[in-house]
């Protein structure tokens, strides 16, 4: 029982660690550079905040995508319209000019070049967007950061605690 309560607290603790490496990362390619859309090891990820493409991928559902070689029709790509960005399946391809359209929208989007697209859709975390909105913000990376040292504070107590009752002698013979 120990043991595993090591290894949860372990592992608890390595979570938390990349997470706020990640977050930093998030943070600081967002707004010190001004990226908005961070891509680590070429991967990024968006919080869809629309439904036009449900039921394959709802409102506060995290992506994941990829910058690829080659798209085809019926990939789900994230791209920008020059004002925002937007993640619909592909439905046409003419050369350099892509088509998309939303699954749940009745009329495709205006044509835009290849060039705009930002990465194919790999796959979705249903609604875990929340979650990820809550922890990018300041509060979210304060709560990180408490949480991962009162994790290795606790972990240090325990610890010391254990060294200390080990050399005792045992009370019944």
């Amino acid at each position: 029982m120990i043991i595993i309560s090591r290894i949860a607290q372990r592992a608890l603790t390595i979570f938390l660690i990349i997470l706020l490496c990640g977050n930093s990362y998030y943070l600081v390619s967002k707004f010190v550079f001004k990226n908005d859309l961070p891509m680590l090891f070429g991967y990024g990820n968006a919080i869809i905040v629309s439904g036009s493409m449900e039921p394959a991928i709802s409102v506060d559902d995290m992506i994941v995508f990829r910058k690829q070689r080659e798209y085809s029709v019926g990939d789900i790509v994230l791209y920008n319209d020059g004002f925002v960005n937007v993640t619909h399946r592909i439905v046409e391809i003419n050369g350099d000019q892509v088509i998309t359209k939303g699954d749940a929208n009745n009329a495709a989007d205006k044509p835009f070049l290849k060039s705009a697209i930002k990465g194919k859709v790999l796959w979705s975390v249903p609604g875990i967007g929340r979650l990820i909105n809550f922890i990018i913000t300041p509060l979210g990376l304060f709560l990180i950061v408490i949480s991962a040292l009162l994790i290795i504070q606790l972990n240090f107590m325990y610890g010391r605690h254990r060294r200390r009752n080990c050399n005792r002698e045992p009370v019944f013979k």
